[in-house]
């Protein structure tokens, strides 16, 4: 893949996650920020700067804690978001 499309794409997913979020739309949110996981997970293979694929992987991290928590509070009921 010569050109990386899939950070972008990756972005403009979480982005839209983090605004669903600060919403308090968990459900959407948490939606958003699994999407984009796939795409920024798949677009760290092909990523050829070391310190952007340490960047990436950073984000990735935090974006995944935040995808479990809206996880883990769906499974206990309204009100429990961990935010």
């Amino acid at each position: 893949m010569a050109d990386n499309t899939l950070i972008p794409k990756a972005i403009e997913l979480v982005s839209q996650a983090i605004r669903e979020d600060q919403a308090k739309n968990y459900t959407e949110a948490y939606q958003l920020y699994e999407r984009s996981l796939e795409y920024f997970v798949t677009g760290l293979k092909y990523e050829k700067n070391e310190k952007t694929k340490e960047t990436l992987r950073r984000k990735i991290a935090e974006y995944m804690d935040r995808a479990e928590q809206l996880k883990d509070a769906a499974r206990r009921g309204p009100g429990a978001t961990g935010a």
